[in-house]
């Protein structure tokens, strides 16, 4: 069975992060956070981790 987890927003962003699992497929993290005021940071994907 599939399961979905709340993880909230941060800093200056709005919005939401929803971890969705499951034994068969694995995990993946889903940010549907939209970023106001200061100009955007980029992140480069080599700083994101396996979970």
């Amino acid at each position: 069975m599939a399961e979905i987890t709340f993880y909230g927003a941060a800093q200056e962003v709005n919005g939401s992060c929803h971890l969705v699992s499951s034994p068969a497929l694995g995990a993946i993290l889903l940010d549907c956070g939209l970023h106001q005021g200061m100009k955007a940071k980029v992140i480069p994907v080599s700083s994101f981790r396996r979970i």
